[in-house]
C-alpha cells in the first residue's frame, strides 16, 4: 500500500484516533510500516485494535474515500506529504491527514488565525471583516472555523481583499456546516481552502470541534479572539495556541459586555491587545520577518498604516470604506451639511452601496470576488 492508503486505513479504523496513528508513524517511521507491523501482530495494538485495524484493511475503507475525494475534485494529504502544512506538523496529536477543498494550503505564506463568538454584536463582526481585509490584503493567510459570526465575518473579510482564507471544518467536506456558510465555503475554496480531518459523511458534532480547533490553532503563527465567552470554543483554540508557542492576541472590550470577558481574560493574561493590524503585524514581523512588503498591497493596506495623505474625497461615496462612520464624521470630511450627508447615505444605501450599521455608522458594502448566498448548496 502506499502512505496515503495507510494512512485512511487507521483514520477510518474506530479507536485508533490521531494520538496512536501518530505514535505508530513515530515508531516504524510511517503508516505504511506501521501496517505492515499490524499484519505481522507486531505493532502493540491491543487485540481488539489490531482486529478493526485489519478489517478496516479487508475492507478497503480507503477506496470510497479517496473516489469520493477524485469526484468532487479534493484530495486527500497525508502526515508527511509536502503539502502538509510544516507548522501543523508541531501540534500535539497532529491530524493523520487532512482532507482538502482548494489550493490555499499550497501558498507557503504566514496565516493568522481569527476567531470568536458565534453570537457576535454588528461591531465585533465589522472590526474582524476590517481586520481581516487589512491583514489579508499585505499577504497574510485568515484561518478560521467557519462557523457563525467572527468566523464568518474573517473569511469574508480576506475575500473583500481578494486575499486568501483557510476554513478548518468539524464534519466532512460534504457536510459543511452551518448549512447557510456553504456558498462561503464554496468561495473560500476557489482562492484558498477548506479542510478537515474528517472523512466524507462524517456529521457536525460537539465534540469535534476541540478537535477542530486544535487544527485552526496548528495552520497559524498566531491566533486572535473578537469577542468571546469566558468559556468558549474561541478560548480553546488560544489556549491551543499558547500550549503551541504560537502568539496570542485579544481585541478588548467593555467590562460589563459578556462577550468580551474572554478577549479581557486573555490580555490580563498576557495576550497581545489588538486594535489596529499593526498590532499585530508588529508582533508577528520579529519572528517572520516583513510581512508589509510582500506584494500584496490592495485596499486593506489603509486599515494597516493608518495613513493619510492626498486630497480628501468630495463626495460621500468617496469617503466610505470599511471604516463604520457617523454621518457628523462624513459630513467634515466631505464638507457639506449632515442633512446633505443623509440624504445621500439614503440614496447610496437604497442603491446597494452603502450599509448602514447600529449606533448611526455607515460603511461601504463589501463585495468578494465571489458573491455568496446564504443557504447555497455547496455540491
Amino acid at each position: 500500500m502506499d502512505e496515503r492508503e495507510a494512512a485512511l486505513v487507521f483514520l477510518m479504523t474506530d479507536g485508533v484516533g490521531a494520538t496512536r496513528s501518530e505514535r505508530l508513524r513515530r515508531r516504524w517511521g510511517s503508516y505504511a510500516r506501521a501496517l505492515g507491523a499490524v499484519e505481522r501482530g507486531a505493532s502493540g495494538l491491543s487485540q481488539a485494535l489490531r482486529r478493526a485495524v485489519l478489517q478496516a484493511l479487508r475492507d478497503r475503507v480507503w477506496e470510497r474515500q479517496l473516489a469520493m475525494a477524485d469526484a468532487a475534485g479534493d484530495r486527500f494529504v497525508q502526515f508527511g506529504s509536502p503539502e502538509y502544512p510544516e507548522l501543523l506538523t508541531e501540534v500535539f496529536r497532529p491530524p493523520v491527514g487532512l482532507f482538502v477543498n482548494g489550493d490555499g494550503l499550497r501558498a507557503r505564506r504566514v496565516a493568522l488565525a481569527i476567531v470568536g463568538s458565534r453570537a457576535a454584536t454588528p461591531r465585533g463582526k465589522l472590526f474582524a471583516r476590517e481586520l481581516a481585509a487589512a491583514l489579508a490584503s499585505v499577504g497574510l493567510v485568515i484561518v478560521s472555523g467557519l462557523a457563525r459570526g467572527i468566523d464568518t465575518a474573517a473569511h469574508e473579510g480576506a475575500l473583500d481583499a481578494e486575499g486568501r482564507t483557510v476554513a478548518v471544518l468539524g464534519s466532512g467536506l460534504d457536510r459543511i456546516y452551518p448549512r447557510e456558510n456553504a456558498g462561503l465555503a464554496s468561495c473560500i475554496a476557489g482562492s484558498g481552502a477548506v479542510v478537515t480531518e474528517f472523512p466524507y459523511g462524517t456529521e457536525p458534532r460537539s465534540e469535534h470541534f476541540p478537535m477542530r480547533n486544535r487544527i485552526v490553532a496548528g495552520l497559524a503563527a498566531g491566533v486572535l479572539v473578537v469577542e468571546a465567552a469566558e468559556r468558549s470554543g474561541a478560548l480553546i483554540t488560544a489556549s491551543i495556541a499558547l500550549e503551541e508557542g504560537r502568539e496570542v492576541f485579544a481585541v478588548p472590550g467593555a467590562p460589563d459586555d459578556p462577550g468580551s470577558r474572554g478577549p479581557n481574560s486573555l490580555i490580563r493574561a498576557g495576550a497581545k491587545l489588538v486594535e489596529t493590524a499593526s498590532d499585530v503585524l508588529e508582533e508577528l514581523e520579529p519572528a517572520w520577518g516583513p510581512l508589509r512588503d510582500r506584494g500584496h498591497e490592495g485596499a486593506g493596506v489603509a486599515g494597516v498604516r493608518r495613513q493619510g495623505g492626498g486630497d480628501a474625497p468630495r463626495t460621500v461615496e468617496g469617503v466610505l470604506d470599511r471604516t463604520a462612520r457617523t454621518a457628523e464624521q462624513i459630513a467634515a470630511m466631505v464638507g457639506t451639511s449632515v442633512r446633505d450627508v443623509l440624504e445621500r447615505l439614503i440614496e447610496l444605501e437604497l442603491a446597494g452601496v452603502a450599509l448602514a450599521w447600529p449606533g448611526g455608522r455607515y460603511t461601504r458594502r463589501q463585495t468578494t470576488r465571489c458573491a455568496h448566498t446564504p443557504g447555497e448548496e455547496i455540491r
